[in-house]
């Protein structure tokens, strides 16, 4: 007999969770239960802050339709948390009936453009250590409704089968962006002018060039640079600049240790010339 069927019509009282088993109360089938013989939201809801690890927490969370899968899934990211969560966009995308994948990338609507968008959201992605996504990325480029993105503007920030959309003009720009925001929003908290200036670099054809970004930055100064960086001014063409200048292939080594520092609160100019000794070229 399946167990799930004994416990459908009434849940246990559980005292104790352990890696694979549950300890209920006497007087209701006293005694260790595995977890497998729970309903999925009560195993989910178990697991959610218990001593089990994290991908099978995820997986059962995701097979619940747990919201809380998706803190369970953010960063620091391993293999086998990706694995759990590539199975899910797999079986997700079967689900709506999507159309293969090409390139990591899922168009409904007008292709041409949102692949130049991504092609144009490439080495940003890359500075910022690849896409932190599992399985494909869905681009709605028509007013077409698909899952739990409605129609008009909106997307779906998940990091497992994430969807944009980028219906109406300029297409190919609008999928950069969206792409960069939506890879910088799910690597965590981030100031305003990392966000800014990422997506204002991507959104700019063509990009202006070092010299030029050096030229802003330089005119700018750095007491106008150092109020940027602590939220002071909204700049986004001298928050491109210093971003341009950060991710440069000279320098692209050190993002993870700068994003490192973003948790703690504003990155001065101190704290920049920290993780870039010296900030060589920056003005």
């Amino acid at each position: 007999m399946d167990p799930s069927l004994a416990l459908a019509w009434r849940e246990p009282v559980i005292v104790e969770v352990q890696a694979s088993a549950v300890r209920t109360l006497p007087g209701w089938l006293p005694g260790w239960l595995p977890l497998r013989a729970l309903a999925p939201a009560t195993r989910s809801a178990l697991a959610a802050p218990g001593p089990l690890p994290r991908p099978e927490r995820l997986s059962w969370a995701l097979e619940a339709g747990d919201a809380r899968a998706w803190t369970i899934a953010r960063w620091p990211r391993d293999p086998a948390t990706d694995g759990v969560l590539a199975l899910w966009a797999a079986r997700r995308a079967a689900a709506l009936a999507l159309p293969p994948a090409a390139e990591g990338v899922v168009v409904l609507g007008p292709a041409a453009e949102v692949r130049a968008g991504w092609v144009d959201a490439q080495r940003i992605l890359s500075a910022l250590g690849g896409p932190p996504w599992a399985g494909p990325v869905v681009v709605v480029a028509d007013d077409r409704a698909v899952d739990d993105l409605p129609t008009g503007p909106g997307r779906i920030l998940r990091p497992a089968l994430p969807m944009i959309r980028v219906a109406g003009d300029g297409v190919r720009t609008r999928t950069a962006a969206a792409l960069v925001a939506l890879t910088v929003d799910l690597q965590g908290p981030s100031p305003d002018w990392w966000r800014t200036g990422l997506v204002q670099l991507v959104s700019t054809r063509p990009d202006p060039g070092p010299r030029a970004h050096g030229e802003r930055r330089a005119q700018a100064g750095r007491e106008r640079i150092d109020r940027l960086l602590r939220g002071g001014i909204d700049d986004p063409a001298l928050a491109a600049s210093v971003v341009a200048w950060c991710i440069d292939p000279r320098r692209v080594v050190r993002v993870a240790d700068l994003r490192a520092l973003f948790p703690a609160g504003p990155v001065a100019l101190d704290l920049l010339a920290r993780v870039y000794p010296g900030l060589p070229g920056f003005d």
